[in-house]
Parts: C-alpha cells; sequence; structure tokens
C-alpha cells in the first residue's frame, strides 16, 4: 500500500513513480524493499513478537552500513547534514531512546510522542538524516511541512510478504512518522544519522 496526498490535489497519488518524483522535492526517497524471501526472514518478521535473538536477525539482514546510507541521501539528490553521515548510532535525548530501533508495535503501545510536527536536532542546531524501513504490517505515516505551505501524508504498509519499503527523509524538517495507526505485530526499523545526541523539537506549539 503507497498513497501520497498532495495539498492542492483532489486525488492522492497512488502511482510509485509519481509519489517517488513527489517526495524528491523535499528531499526525500522511497523505495521497494525485497525482505529476503530466499533467506525465509518473511516468516519471520510474520510473528506476533520477536524475542531478541530474532530481532537481532532480523537488525543483522536489514541494517545498513554508512557507504549504503551515503548512497541514499546521493540518491535523494542532498548531502548528509554531518560530514559522512556523521554518528551511526545516536540519541534522542529527549525520550532516551537509542538508534537504530526495531520498533515492534504491542497492542496499546502509545506512540503519540511522534504525532506532533517536529525537528530531530542537536543543540547546535545539526540535524539528523532518517531512514525508514517497514518490514511488516500496515498504517505507517509520513508528514513533512512543505516549504510552499500546506503539508503532504504519505501512506505505506506492505502489501505482500515479500515487499516493504525503504524511505529516507530530512530530520530537520518538520515531520511526523507515526505509528500510531499501525496494527500489532508491524515492524518498523528506523536508522537515525548525524550528531550523536539531538533532541526531538516540536515545533506545533503543544
Amino acid at each position: 500500500m503507497l498513497r501520497l496526498t498532495l495539498p492542492g490535489r483532489s486525488a492522492p497519488l497512488t502511482s510509485y513513480a509519481d509519489i517517488a518524483s513527489a517526495l524528491s522535492a523535499v528531499g526525500a526517497a522511497i523505495w521497494p524493499l525485497d525482505l529476503g524471501t530466499a533467506t525465509g526472514m518473511p516468516a519471520l518478521l510474520a510473528k506476533p513478537h520477536l524475542d531478541r535473538a530474532e530481532a537481532n536477525r532480523v537488525l543483522a539482514h536489514f541494517l545498513m552500513p554508512r557507504r549504503r546510507l551515503l548512497e541514499i541521501l546521493a540518491a535523494a539528490g542532498r548531502a548528509p547534514h554531518v560530514a559522512e553521515g556523521g554518528a551511526l548510532e545516536t540519541l534522542d535525548t529527549t525520550h532516551d531512546v537509542p538508534y537504530p530501533e526495531l520498533y515492534q508495535v504491542e497492542p496499546g503501545t502509545d506512540y503519540s510522542r511522534f504525532d506532533r510536527f517536529h525537528v530531530n536536532v542537536a543543540e547546535d542546531g545539526a540535524a539528523v538524516d532518517e531512514f525508514m524501513q517497514v518490514l511488516h504490517g500496515s498504517g505507517v505515516r509520513l508528514m513533512q511541512r512543505l516549504p510552499t505551505g500546506g503539508d503532504l501524508l504519505l501512506e505505506l504498509g506492505c502489501s505482500d510478504a515479500a515487499t516493504g519499503w525503504l524511505l529516507a527523509y530530512d530530520g530537520g524538517l518538520q515531520h511526523i512518522g507515526s505509528f500510531t495507526a499501525c496494527p500489532p505485530g508491524s515492524k518498523i526499523l528506523m536508522q537515525i544519522i548525524g550528531p550523536p545526541r539531538w533532541i526531538m523539537r516540536y515545533e506545533d506549539g503543544g
């Protein structure tokens, strides 16, 4: 499932090519993601919950090295906020959450901290670069404020067990990356790179 709603358009975009082109205007990029059918990874991802060993297996398979992350940013048409990408292991000091992080959506989990417009920046103003891999499930929503006014809304989920999504976007732009509508069992891997320590600075006045 892939759908992009833009201000001023009466109908959302559903074509991958059209969505990829529209996202490029805000330095974001999206690609289909092979979930590793030959390795049995989809069956593992379909489990309602992964124990630590299983989660580590998923991380070992999907975590991207520095060179790949920089390639993705180049394909998105922008340079990393920190030279050479900065730190690959970072800390959201607002919520004391280290990254990379494999989110496993559990019943009743509160992800409302993501549901307000915010930027992710260090105290000196250096922003992060964010990479999201949707590995299982649906209901993921990315909203981003547009420099021309209004917000875009990207909705995505896995349409089958073999294919997910890889999304890269600028954590220094006002955005919402919401998991609130994801059903239990959904799994999303986040890599957030740049300054080693950063804050989630809310921009909505709430």
